[in-house]
């Protein structure tokens, strides 16, 4: 079986013979991206994405049939991360914004969580907002008081979503059901101020928790008894290492984290008796596993994906659907973003050396996979640059991989611009990259 690949007429006419001739205007590389964060709504009917325009950011809705918006939400509350589904009825995002904070020096920029109403107006409410006053006496942003924006997870029976919540004077963690469309707050459990995260079954009912306490390094999971929580393992760890992602289709714990004596993280079994690392699910002895995939309606590990080496999937249906997209797109990486409950619309990104990031709509029913968007609209049926692995040798002798973008068409030695990443723990990837290509 083969997918049957659709591209609209308006994206076809875009690649013409004089836009491959052109260069595109270098205003165009240093413009917010057109589409971001999109995501399918459950029914599979409708999508929400992340776009700018003259300076400001908007959050759209579009049927997927024809793609019409139906609704368009601006959005001030600072710098857009994402944006997914609740429910039908509504949506929630997350922006950032840098403010000074007690007894750090400069500012430091937080993240919170809001909730669009889409049965009503579209109004936005800022989610788990810190109105005690006793946050007040202490001089505590809200932003702290709602521990930034930690999705733990969905409760999709009631259309909420899952938070924890820094509460003032004690500051106890406390995880709360929130209705994103009016912030009204019911109290899943109470935890302590050394609760670091909860883990959820797929009703959205707290199974595992895990505590950090820093002051004597100990490092706690607990497992939900009938009515209290119970030790699993306790353990001295001057830096966790350990991050618990949730269960996976046979029930096991999976867990990110590292062996001793190994330099790579991977993902393992964690055995929840003795609290020893099992099996592993996903290691390389060449790069850390980056992190899991969680599938929102059931809160299992379905997946995972490691930088620059593309999606890899532990469940079978998605295992088939990434073959299909693999044969698809055979000169390009593409990957699941977000599905409909039922999975049979997935909207799936994908991406090469010399064009910046599309967006597709794959029918899994059919199957059919067609365009629904491009990152940077303005450059679709510019031929870019290819941004090509590459790896030197320093003068100690080691081999230094590095990415080699080549003005097209050059013809010998070329002056270089050398772009250092960021780190210690980040890598550059494949792919677009908007400052390379406007170099």
């Amino acid at each position: 079986m083969r997918i049957a690949k659709v591209v609209s007429g308006v994206v076809a006419a875009a690649f013409s013979l004089g836009a491959l001739a052109q260069l595109p205007p270098a205003s165009v590389f240093g413009s917010l991206p057109s589409m971001e964060s999109p995501s399918i709504s459950a029914d599979g009917q409708r999508i929400a994405f992340i776009t700018h325009a003259d300076a400001q950011s908007f959050i759209l809705v579009a049927n997927i049939e024809g793609m019409q918006v139906t609704s368009a939400v601006q959005v001030n509350e600072g710098k857009l991360r994402n944006v997914f589904w609740a429910s039908d009825e509504a949506l929630v995002f997350t922006a950032s914004t840098a403010e000074t904070a007690p007894a750090v020096p400069g500012s430091v920029e937080t993240a919170a969580p809001y909730g669009v109403n889409l049965a009503g107006d579209g109004e936005v409410t800022r989610l788990l907002a810190g109105r005690d006053l006793r946050a007040q006496r202490t001089g505590m942003p809200t932003m702290f008081a709602s521990s930034g924006a930690q999705l733990i997870g969905w409760e999709r029976s009631t259309g909420n979503v899952l938070y924890p919540k820094l509460e003032v004077p004690d500051f106890d963690r406390v995880l709360y059901s929130v209705d994103p469309k009016t912030d009204r707050q019911t109290v899943v459990d109470r935890g302590s101020r050394f609760t670091q995260q909860w883990i959820v079954d797929e009703d959205g009912a707290p199974i595992f928790r895990i505590d950090y306490t820093q002051n004597t390094n100990s490092y706690t999971l607990l497992r939900r008894e009938r009515r209290s929580w119970e030790i699993v393992f306790s353990e001295s760890v001057e830096i966790p290492e350990m991050f618990v992602y949730g269960l996976d289709a046979e029930d096991r714990l999976i867990v990110r984290t590292r062996r001793s004596g190994e330099q790579r993280y991977g993902l393992y079994v964690l055995d929840t008796n003795s609290g020893s690392i099992g099996e592993p699910v996903l290691a390389s002895d060449d790069f850390d596993v980056s992190g899991a995939r969680i599938d929102p309606y059931t809160h299992r590990v379905i997946g995972s994906w490691t930088a620059g080496r593309g999606p890899v999937w532990f469940d079978e249906e998605f295992i088939e659907h990434q073959a299909l997209l693999d044969e698809a797109f055979p000169d390009e990486s593409a990957e699941i973003l977000s599905w409909s409950a039922n999975r049979e619309r997935f909207i799936v990104g994908a991406q090469s050396g010399d064009r910046p990031p599309a967006f597709y709509l794959y029918d899994a029913s059919e199957p059919s996979v067609a365009q629904i968007g491009s990152a940077y609209a303005d450059l679709q049926g510019f031929q870019l640059a290819s941004r090509e692995p590459y790896s030197y040798t320093a003068r100690d002798g080691t081999e230094i991989p590095a990415l080699l973008t080549r003005p097209r068409d050059a013809d010998g030695a070329t002056p270089l611009v050398l772009l250092p990443h960021g780190g210690p723990a980040a890598r550059d990837v494949a792919g677009f990259d908007w400052l390379a290509h406007f170099i």
